[in-house]
C-alpha cells in the first residue's frame, strides 16, 4: 500500500513537467499543422487569412496534383532515390569491410584502442561534413 502512495506522489510531482512538454509539444507542431490544412486552401483563402484554420471553400486536394506536375516533382523524386540507393550502398559496404578489419585486428595495447576510435571518429565526421554542406547550399 505504502508503494501505491509513493508511485502516486512521484506521478504527481511530475504533473507540471508532463504538462510542459505537452504545452511545447502543442506550440512545436502546430505550425506544422496549419501549413498542412493551409495546402487544401485555395490562394486566395490563404492570403486572406482568418481565423480558420480548415478550408472555409472546401478541401482543394488538387492543389498536390498541380504541384507536382508544376515544379517537376517526379524527376526530383527520381534523383533523391537514385543518390540515396547508391549512398546507402556505399556505406553498407564500407562500414561491412571496416568493421570486419576491426574484428580480425587483435588489440594489446591502448594506442590500438585510439587508433581504433580515431578512424572511427573520421567515419562519422565525414558523413557529419557532408551533410553539413548539403544544408549550406
Amino acid at each position: 500500500m505504502i508503494s501505491n502512495r509513493r508511485k502516486l506522489a512521484k506521478f504527481g510531482s511530475r504533473i507540471p513537467v508532463y504538462l510542459f512538454l505537452l504545452a511545447v509539444t502543442v506550440i512545436a507542431l502546430f505550425p506544422i499543422v496549419y501549413i498542412f490544412l493551409a495546402s487544401f486552401k485555395t490562394n486566395f483563402e490563404i492570403m486572406i487569412g482568418g481565423p480558420h484554420i480548415l478550408p472555409q471553400e472546401g478541401w482543394q486536394f488538387h492543389n498536390y496534383k498541380r504541384a507536382w506536375e508544376l515544379a517537376n516533382f517526379s524527376q526530383y523524386t527520381y534523383n533523391s532515390l537514385y543518390l540515396a540507393f547508391f549512398i546507402v550502398i556505399g556505406c553498407i559496404y564500407t562500414a561491412t569491410t571496416a568493421g570486419y578489419v576491426f574484428f580480425q585486428r587483435t588489440y594489446c595495447h591502448y594506442k590500438d584502442y585510439l587508433l581504433h576510435g580515431s578512424f572511427l571518429a573520421l567515419y562519422f565526421y565525414r558523413d557529419i561534413e557532408s551533410v553539413s554542406s548539403v544544408e549550406s547550399c
